[in-house]
């Protein structure tokens, strides 16, 4: 996944960024409150090691690729550890899993209880529901048909195993 250029941009797309005249990505708070930067790095629960920054503070596109992927790693892990089942799913499954547990964490991830179950089960078009009938739904685009909606597209690629790229 890691390496999944399509992933990669899906994820990039959906988290975002901030980033100043000079092309350099900006610390800032996101909706939840949290200090963030690069592509949805939430530099409150996971500072960077010898780095302090503070709102507006900047970083570079490299150092934001490589938290990117640290974070990428940090989300495998912890479904390879919570739900070892996740690896059977196609790719473009697998990434909705990932992506899901970027967004939200692992331990709200695994709060969409009915959800994993169709997943793991193979219902496929049950748990695009679910996922599109959720909270985190609404918090994430704006809304079916809209222009921009993660949880629309995502419950899609969830549904078919297509990228939705």
């Amino acid at each position: 996944m890691i390496n999944n250029l399509k992933f990669i941009r899906q994820l990039k797309r959906h988290e975002g960024c901030r980033k100043n005249k000079a092309g350099l990505h900006i610390a800032y708070r996101c909706t939840a409150d949290k200090l963030t930067i690069g592509y949805g790095h939430n530099l409150d629960a996971n500072p960077i090691p010898g780095l302090i920054l503070k709102e507006k503070d900047t970083i570079n596109e490299e150092q934001a690729e490589r938290l990117l992927k640290a974070d990428i790693l940090a989300c495998i892990d912890d479904l390879d550890r919570h739900l070892s089942w996740w690896r059977n799913l196609n790719e473009a499954r697998q990434a909705v899993v990932v992506n899901m547990c970027f967004n939200l964490g692992i331990t709200s991830l695994l709060k969409f209880k009915n959800t994993l179950r169709f997943i793991q089960l193979g219902n496929y078009d049950q748990a695009a529901k679910n996922m599109m009938q959720s909270l985190w739904s609404q918090q994430v685009g704006d809304g079916v048909g809209g222009y921009f909606d993660r949880a629309e597209e995502l419950a899609k690629q969830m549904q078919t195993g297509q990228w939705q790229v």
